[in-house]
């Protein structure tokens, strides 16, 4: 009896669709996979047309699963982490492996910087990094079935301060230039420059705002982003005024590619968290990235408070 060939949907568009699942962004998927944005949707759709029906609800200015993304995504999950299972036992130089999953912004604007540093410290330990949005309500929603590690942010209220790595602070933040040409007065600046936000939600800076009153100012206008990092590249380019926490900025600010006005950091009422697998808790590779990511984000924290004192920096004006 001939054996039928499996019939398979095709496997790059599997991949694009998985990435664009989990991150529910088509671009941020396209940067993960290393190609354009054209390219994973063109990707999802061959995938749609050969399941002959919707896998994601496009709005505006996001995308959502739909009850048949949700499945798929879901089964897909498990069988993508059993392939790399698979090819790690068929490696003949198999190494020990840390898996870390980092919100973009915090991987972008921390982590990746100091990975040389990190596996000097971790040694023949093996990184694997997935980064994706994570805004977790409570800490059995975080995926450690699959990550040793997981740096997620999360509203303050709704979880222990436990694992609290940073209460997140906010601040504007625009390209020197632009400061100048509105005559080192802030307030002017936010008023006629694009805001950039990080969501649909304006959320930051409405809250901003609702802290530091500048006349003039829609909190709901400029340019919308998907994640945090985002905002603070287009503000270095010198096209808007982005909201960051100056801890990620640091070195932007040292080098005057950013300003920020001296003693206007809002409180968000998010912070960035820390969560291992509990079976874990005294392996060695996770003791010492914790050792390793709390010492270096002290250390920060320390030469933060001598940037706050540049002399470049400026009131806010009027």
């Amino acid at each position: 009896m001939p054996i039928r060939p499996r019939k398979l949907p095709p496997l790059n568009a599997l991949k694009a669709f998985e990435a664009s699942a989990r991150l529910l962004s088509f671009s941020v998927a396209a940067h993960e996979l290393n190609v354009t944005q054209g390219a994973v949707s063109k990707q999802v759709k061959l995938l749609e047309e050969y399941f002959e029906q919707p896998l994601f609800l496009r709005r505006a200015r996001h995308i959502k699963l739909t009850e048949a993304g949700e499945k798929l995504f879901h089964s897909l999950g498990d069988i993508f982490d059993q392939l790399v299972k698979a090819c790690d036992a068929a490696s003949s130089h198999q190494k020990d492996i840390l898996r870390l999953q980092v919100t973009p912004s915090l991987a972008v604007r921390w982590l990746f910087p100091r990975l040389p540093q990190l596996q000097r410290e971790l040694k023949d330990v093996q990184l694997k990094i997935t980064t994706m949005w994570l805004s977790a309500e409570k800490e059995a929603d975080l995926d450690l079935d699959h990550y040793d590690i997981v740096l997620h942010c999360g509203r303050r209220r709704d979880n222990g301060a436990a694992n609290l790595l940073r209460e997140e602070q906010l601040v504007p933040v625009c390209h020197p230039s632009l400061l100048k040409q509105h005559g080192n007065d802030w307030s002017r600046l936010i008023r006629n420059l694009p805001l950039l936000h990080p969501s649909v939600t304006h959320e930051d800076w409405r809250n901003w705002l609702a802290k530091n009153p500048v006349s003039g100012v829609d909190p709901s206008s400029g340019l919308i982003f998907d994640t945090l990092d985002m905002p603070v590249t287009v503000a270095i380019q010198g096209h808007g005024v982005a909201l960051a926490d100056p801890l990620f900025i640091m070195d932007e600010l040292k080098n005057g590619i950013l300003t920020t006005p001296r003693n206007h950091s809002h409180d968000s009422g998010w912070g960035y968290y820390f969560v291992h697998q509990k079976l874990r808790a005294s392996d060695p590779s996770i003791l010492t990235f914790k050792r390793w990511l709390i010492a270096g984000l002290q250390e920060d924290m320390e030469r933060l408070e001598t940037i706050r004192l540049l002399p470049s920096l400026t009131p806010l004006g009027k």
